[in-house]
């Protein structure tokens, strides 16, 4: 882009008005989040309405032990089967 003086600051400008929204923005989000989770101020023990309840859950699955391969070839294609 060839911007001159004046259309080159509008540019800055608008750029750096866009990126304190969008930091702003994202603050909001994370503090919505962490108090969604009960990990918010004391005395906000309760969702607000506005806001939809989130499970307190880190949102893992349960761990599974996954078989062997031994390298004996006849196994191997029941391994394979069970992914």
């Amino acid at each position: 882009l060839d911007l001159d003086g004046e259309e080159r600051q509008a540019a800055i400008d608008d750029w750096a008005l866009c990126r304190q929204n969008y930091r702003v923005g994202k603050a909001r989000a994370r503090a919505r989040m962490v108090e969604a989770r009960g990990e918010g101020p004391i005395g906000s023990c309760s969702v607000s309405a506005g806001m939809p309840a989130v499970r307190s859950s880190n949102g893992r699955l349960p761990e599974i032990t996954l078989p062997k391969f031994t390298g004996k070839v006849l196994e191997f294609p029941s391994i394979w089967a069970k992914f």
